[in-house]
């Protein structure tokens, strides 16, 4: 019969019979269809042998293989050649993986498989695709990696078609691997393995450390501080060993040994912290020979090392230990214990302060007589000085030597900043200008509280019963220095004050005479004019004129209040008065002021009240000051209309010098003759007798005023205030 071979179906050329093609269709579907069912859309294969008439019989298997990587090979729905034959996919896809073989077929001479991964049918492919692997099986086998040089991890087994090589196994040197599969290729024996649960490859059964040389081990070691030993992937010197960090970072630290490697004369540990491994190290140099090495969480108290003791960065001895400082810098402070070590007979103590490692100290320097150190932060003064001093450290302690009597800081402000019980004795370490200077008995340190330095002037301003003491009165050993009239009108400067038995006093000094004084003896600030009177007392306001001498108009106008006891000055203004300069005999007929100390009169002007709180009069053009010394009117002021012919002559008051002033209470008697109409106005040159200035002073001399304070005028050449 003349066919053609077209997609793998054979057409007969009869157009006549037409039942022949049809059943031969029907036996291609029936070969198609057995082997397909349809499921909720999805198109499912089935391993069920081919049993077509004239398709080669398939047989079941039972076998695991690898695909090889090669040319040309695909996966088939059939084997290729048969009717209904469909490409799946290209057998590389599956290149290295392990399949299950489960029916076999030998089409045209040529074996093929039909496979599964995982119990899913992927389909057939050509029997050359696969590896020549025999024995493939899974296990699950822990085993050790050996260190070899020579053998390497592949994706698959040496020599099969598309084995790539992925590295050395001695990058896995000494490590627990896990054997996850096995297969025999050319006589060798191969294992593919996982690390940690991920699989890496396949290596040759000569990589495994069949010799034994990593063995289990279980037992703790101390690294020390060394020099140029570090922490490895493998032993160092085994091919791909990297260096992971120094042993240094672990130094005095205890590690748990798992796992050990002799090379050469090299002992290696695989060392393990908090369940964590670290890696590998030298056996012999990296682990110290310290003793009894552990944890520690207690404080203790630094004691002063009078032997030159220090802190460490490693216990002394050891190799790499340098010195970091004196533990006398921490003596008497507490610290904390955070590990032991036994080196020789010595046991040392690694130590913190603030949660920051020191180093390592002898553990011999800790004092265990000291108690209740506090910080403290606090300025005292020294009271009772008898027997007592100051001694480097508490007296008693090892080493604790002279410094000074208590006594050399007397009335010096000292800071305590530490305090300790030492046999049922506190002490205090003190300060002196930031300079420390060593530890006293609390029982030299006084009750005075509230002690602050001043720098401030001051002046006694109440002499009564007060009196200039070496320390506040009722301390120890306060001795008299003088009188507090001894100090008066002199400034004083007050260094510091304290508070004692519920006083306050100041530390003064007066030309390098130095004592204390009750401050309601002292007011503050330097001594004024004001202070130097003696006929103020009932005067809490004062108006001082003055000039240099007599002659002279020009004049110095101060004012004064008394605030808290204490004279203040306010005002320092220039001014006139008479044209001739104070009267050394006033009369009505000179051109000159009084010399005195006057009451405030009547404010006037004649603009309105500028917010006095004097009485206040308003002047009009009516108003006159009668000057007419034989007038029963002499020296007061009138209304010109209402006294006319009463007085010969007056002073009129509606002009510019009377726009603001006040009447100074001069002659208030009216001798005749002595002088009238002496006032304090607005003037910018000498006057007839009053006293002026200018017009805004007058006004806030004016506001300022207060009868409440009694105020006075006192009116004198310089020389002459004595009399005041």
């Amino acid at each position: 019969m003349d066919n053609d071979r077209i997609g793998e179906k054979t057409f007969i050329h009869r157009k006549d019979i037409r039942g022949e093609q049809s059943l031969q269709k029907k036996k291609l579907y029936s070969r198609l269809y057995r082997n397909f069912v349809l499921i909720g859309g999805a198109l499912l294969f089935f391993a069920l042998p081919v049993q077509a008439a004239d398709n080669p019989p398939a047989t079941s298997v039972q076998e695991n293989q690898i695909v090889a990587w090669t040319k040309g090979n695909s996966i088939w729905t059939l084997p290729y050649g048969l009717t209904g034959a469909s490409y799946v996919g290209s057998t590389n896809d599956y290149s290295g993986k392990e399949i299950q073989l489960v029916q076999k077929m030998i089409v045209n001479d040529v074996v093929w498989y039909q496979f599964s991964i995982n119990g899913q049918v992927i389909g057939w492919l050509d029997s050359r695709a696969l590896s020549d692997l025999k024995n493939i099986q899974t296990i699950n086998q822990t085993a050790v990696m050996g260190a070899t040089t020579v053998n390497g991890v592949w994706s698959m087994p040496y020599g099969v078609s598309g084995a790539n090589y992925l590295g050395s196994t001695d990058l896995y040197a000494y490590q627990d691997i896990q054997l996850v599969e096995s297969a025999t290729y050319g006589g060798v024996q191969w294992y593919k393995f996982s690390v940690d649960g991920k699989v890496i490859g396949w290596i040759d059964q000569k990589a495994l450390d069949n010799a034994g040389e990593a063995k289990d081990a279980n037992f703790t070691v101390t690294i020390g501080s060394t020099y140029n030993n570090g922490v490895w992937t493998t032993p160092y010197g085994v091919t791909g060993a990297k260096y992971i960090g120094s042993t240094n970072d672990y130094a005095y630290q205890t590690v748990q040994v798992v796992k050990t490697v002799t090379r050469g004369n090299v002992t290696w540990y695989h060392v393990m912290k908090d369940g964590k491994l670290l890696g590998w190290i030298d056996g012999e140099k990296a682990v110290s020979d310290l003793q009894n090495v552990k944890d520690e969480n207690y404080s203790a108290v630094m004691g002063l090392s009078t032997k030159g003791d220090g802190i460490w960065s490693a216990p002394y001895g050891e190799y790499g230990a340098s010195w970091v400082d004196s533990t006398n810098s921490y003596s008497y402070q507490n610290v904390q214990v955070v590990q032991s070590a036994t080196k020789g007979t010595v046991t040392w103590d690694k130590i913190m302060v603030d949660n920051k490692v020191l180093g390592w100290v002898d553990a011999r320097v800790f004092t265990k007589t000291i108690s209740n150190i506090k910080d403290e932060n606090r300025i005292a003064l020294v009271g009772d000085t008898d027997g007592h001093a100051v001694w480097s450290a508490p007296y008693g302690e090892n080493g604790a030597s002279f410094v000074g009597f208590a006594n050399n800081y007397d009335s010096r402000p000292i800071q305590i900043t530490r305090s300790l019980d030492k046999d049922g004795v506190h002490w205090y370490y003190f300060k002196v200008d930031g300079h420390e200077e060593g530890w006293i008995d609390a029982n030299a340190i006084s009750s005075a509280t509230n002690i602050q330095p001043l720098n401030k002037v001051g002046h006694v301003s109440n002499v009564a019963g007060n009196a200039v003491w070496t320390k506040p009165y009722g301390m120890q050993h306060a001795n008299y220095v003088g009188s507090a009239a001894d100090f008066v009108h002199q400034n004083l400067n007050l260094l510091q004050s304290a508070t004692y038995n519920e006083v306050t006093w100041y530390q003064i000094e007066q030309n390098g005479r130095t004592g204390w004084l009750d401050s309601r003896a002292v007011s503050l600030g330097g001594i004024t004019l004001a202070d130097s009177f003696h006929t103020v007392d009932d005067n809490n306001q004062l108006i001082v004129v003055t000039t240099n001498g007599y002659g002279t108009n020009l004049a110095r106008i101060r004012t004064f209040e008394r605030v808290n006891g204490a004279w203040k000055q306010l005002l320092d203004i220039n001014g006139h008065i008479g044209r001739d300069g104070f009267a050394s005999k006033m009369g009505e007929n000179v051109v000159q002021s009084p010399r005195g100390k006057y009451s405030i009169g009547t404010a006037f002007g004649r603009y309105g009240n500028p917010g006095t709180k004097l009485p206040f009069r308003q002047i009009t053009s009516d108003d006159v000051w009668v000057d007419d010394s034989n007038s029963a009117l002499y020296n007061t002021w009138q209304s010109r209309s209402a006294t006319q012919g009463q007085w010969n002559s007056a002073e009129k008051m509606d002009i510019p010098a009377y726009n603001y002033g006040f009447v100074i209470n001069y002659n208030t008697d009216r001798i005749p003759g002595a002088g009238s109409a002496i006032f304090f106005h607005v003037s910018d040159m000498y006057t007839n007798g009053c006293t002026g200035t200018d017009q805004q002073d007058v006004i806030s001399i004016l506001k300022w005023l207060d009868p409440a304070k009694n105020p006075v005028i006192i009116q004198s050449p310089e020389s002459e205030l004595g009399n005041y």
